[in-house]
């Protein structure tokens, strides 16, 4: 008597700040440990963080993220990059007790300022549509990815399951999750 594969649906999982990474990084090693160490084609993993040292430092020696699977956001000049979008009035979401704060943002992260990470966020989508482009190229890989391993099939979908990863509490993860959530409903349909 033959056993069933169980079915999956094409997921992508996406981390907001170090919470969000230590959910992933989980999630990722239940799969390697149930996969025989790798993870499905239709399954793909995002990081996203303001702190490159938290985006690299939550891997363990068994579970690592590839570079297509971190995303680092920065600010190269945040002061003044606030202080051009604050003229035509596109950082007016911006509360006062924390325009200060946002001269602070180099790479180390939001400094647990919930809109220092929205801002970080809204600014690398302005300034190329990155976020958008990545999103769109995880999606197509999925799309397009056979199911040609012998644990899984893949369900008969036209939809695809988004898990958007967060802390409700700090600055990178809880900053940016309406605006991601809003991304992800643009360029991935169903």
């Amino acid at each position: 008597m033959s056993s069933m594969k169980p079915k999956l649906r094409r997921t992508i999982y996406i981390g907001l700040g170090g919470t969000g990474i230590k959910t992933v990084l989980k999630v990722k090693e239940n799969f390697y440990k149930s996969c025989g160490g790798r993870t499905p084609a239709m399954i793909k993993f995002v990081c996203v963080d303001t702190n490159l040292g938290d985006l690299n430092g939550k891997e363990t020696d068994s579970i690592k993220l590839d570079n297509t699977e971190k995303l680092h956001l920065t600010v190269s000049n945040p002061a003044g990059s606030f202080k051009s979008g604050s003229r035509s009035g596109k950082y007016a979401w911006m509360p006062e007790d924390n325009i200060d704060s946002v001269a602070d943002i180099r790479g180390t992260g939001a400094g647990q300022v919930r809109s220092n990470g929205r801002f970080v966020l809204e600014y690398n989508e302005e300034k190329d549509h990155s976020i958008s482009g990545y999103l769109n190229s995880i999606y197509e890989e999925i799309t397009n990815a056979v199911a040609d391993d012998t644990y899984f099939d893949v369900l008969d979908s036209a939809k695809t399951d988004v898990h958007l990863i967060f802390s409700i509490a700090g600055g990178t993860g809880s900053g940016m999750f309406l605006r991601m959530a809003t991304l992800i409903r643009q360029n991935i349909p169903n």
